[in-house]
């Protein structure tokens, strides 16, 4: 029987209101929150998942 490696995805999501004068500006401010730890993504945040089959494994077994 082959072994095959998979890829197993996960996405999050959260939406969130930033007061800003410009999109760029809206972006680098929650990138600043996000990276400061500020805005946590859990599984409540779960949105979609995806499975990819990547290769056969080349596993030599004993």
């Amino acid at each position: 029987m082959a072994k095959y490696k998979v890829l197993v995805v996960e996405t999050l999501r959260k939406e969130v209101v930033i007061e800003a004068n410009s999109a760029k500006e809206a972006k680098a401010i929650a990138n600043d929150i996000r990276s400061k730890g500020e805005l946590i993504l859990t599984a409540d945040d779960f949105d979609s998942f995806s499975i990819h089959c990547c290769e056969t494994c080349k596993i030599n077994e004993k």
